[in-house]
């Protein structure tokens, strides 16, 4: 038997996990000249809300939207479009390149006290 996915829709994909980033922590990992966003850390909640934090844990909070692949941080005086990539793996927001970072790191890391 023979079995084809394809990259088109991914309607399946998008309805056993709707939204792949929600509860992951991701780490910025563009070089510092090349950073465009002020936070280092990212992380997305399932009511449409995101964290970002910098490296002193300086948090900034604002709202997300996705559709397909395509991801909007809005925050409260800017917009980031960006696109979520292998199904959550990494986040891009232009030469911004978050990737998931949520296995590398503990319960006891003082990074979660920081997220809400």
């Amino acid at each position: 038997m023979l079995s084809v996915t394809g990259c088109g829709s991914g309607t399946q994909a998008e309805e056993d996990n709707p939204i792949p980033i929600v509860d992951k922590i991701y780490l910025n990992n563009s070089p510092f000249l090349d950073k465009t966003l002020d936070f280092d850390f990212l992380k997305f909640y399932d009511d449409g809300t995101f964290q970002g934090l910098d490296t002193s844990y300086k948090s900034y909070h604002g709202t997300y939207t996705i559709d397909g692949n395509a991801l909007t941080l809005s925050l409260s005086d800017k917009t980031y479009a960006g696109v979520v990539l292998d199904e959550g793996a990494g986040v891009t927001f232009g030469s911004d390149e978050f990737t998931d970072w949520t296995g590398h790191t503990k319960d006891t890391d003082p990074i979660f006290e920081k997220f809400k």
